[in-house]
């Protein structure tokens, strides 16, 4: 379009386009939505603030894509971020700072760890435990409610330590089991919530072990009696 200035940073776009989104009274959390799925993006890519915007393209979203997949992020949890981003993007494009919006397009979503759940169960499977339910329930509420809001792989969960969940920094650190690497995948406020009180409750402020999950004898589970958890409760 003439007339477009090619100047613009990519992060002056941003500031503008959430600008504009809190002047038109979208929620705080849609805001921080925003601003969250930005920031993976942004420092996967390792833009900076001289970054343009015309200097974005499609193949970048694309690698970030991939990057998500292969580090064991849960489709839904990706198609979340890059709807986020494809509005920004479409944003840029209807205020001429781009010249065509990215064609950025969802993943499709294959929840594999909770697919022996049919739909209608999941609300009933993440209800909270009652205070005097035993530890395997509350044991069994906090696994599930990771496996849904994060869709990590049996031997991921199995191994997860409680070092692993950053509470301040809002992220929970994956091992992927291929190559033993970690990477770090957002934590929502509401399975924040429910970890800090699995945690209070069944390992207090001082835990004699570094593992979040365990077997009644205090050792690690294994992938076995994962699935046998899981099918206990279809």
């Amino acid at each position: 379009k003439t007339g477009r200035d090619t100047r613009v940073t990519l992060d002056g776009a941003f500031e503008e386009f959430i600008q504009e989104k809190e002047a038109n009274g979208l929620s705080k959390s849609t805001i921080r939505n925003y601003k969250q799925s930005y920031e993976m993006f942004y420092r996967y890519s390792e833009f900076d603030n001289n970054t343009l915007i015309d200097d974005i393209e499609i193949r970048m979203i694309y690698k970030w894509t991939t990057h998500m997949r292969e580090n064991e992020v849960r489709p839904q949890s990706i198609n979340h971020y890059l709807r986020d981003l494809r509005t920004f993007f479409n944003w840029c494009a209807d205020n001429e700072r781009i010249q065509e919006p990215l064609k950025i397009k969802e993943v499709k979503a294959q929840d594999e760890l909770m697919k022996m759940y049919p739909d209608e169960d999941i609300p009933a499977l993440l209800v909270k435990p009652q205070p005097g339910d035993s530890y395997p329930t509350w044991r069994t509420w906090a696994m599930l409610s990771m496996a849904y809001s994060l869709g990590i792989r049996a031997g991921s969960l199995c191994n997860m330590t409680i070092d692993d969940i950053d509470f301040t920094g809002n992220e929970v650190w994956i091992m992927k089991q291929k190559n033993k690497h970690n990477s770090a995948v957002p934590l929502t406020p509401s399975l924040a919530n429910v970890l800090r009180e699995y945690i209070k409750k069944w390992l207090g402020d001082e835990p004699k072990t570094s593992l979040l999950f365990q077997n009644e004898n205090g050792n690690p589970l294994t992938v076995n009696a994962l699935d046998q958890i899981g099918r206990a409760h279809v």
